[in-house]
């Protein structure tokens, strides 16, 4: 099990935000935290996620993402030492 952070930005988001709520709603138990951000002039949000979880479930997770077009996001994997 590992924790990754997942930066995304939803563009139309007026029009896909209900599609990227599904999919985070399907990882829900994957999603430790979550923090959305709203820009109603540029019909814009940007969500923070803190993921744990094996890296099928993440790559399953970032897959269905990839198939929300105006959606882009970056992924980082954390790894610290104990």
């Amino acid at each position: 099990m590992k924790d990754s952070i997942i930066a995304l930005q939803v563009d139309e988001r007026d029009n896909f935000a209900s599609d990227v709520q599904n999919i985070l709603t399907k990882y829900g138990t994957n999603i430790k935290t979550r923090l959305g951000l709203h820009n109603n002039e540029k019909n814009q949000g940007l969500i923070l996620i803190e993921f744990a979880g094996k890296d099928k479930e993440l790559n399953n997770f970032k897959d269905e993402l990839k198939d929300i077009k105006p959606l882009n996001f970056k992924a980082m994997n954390l790894n610290f030492k104990q």
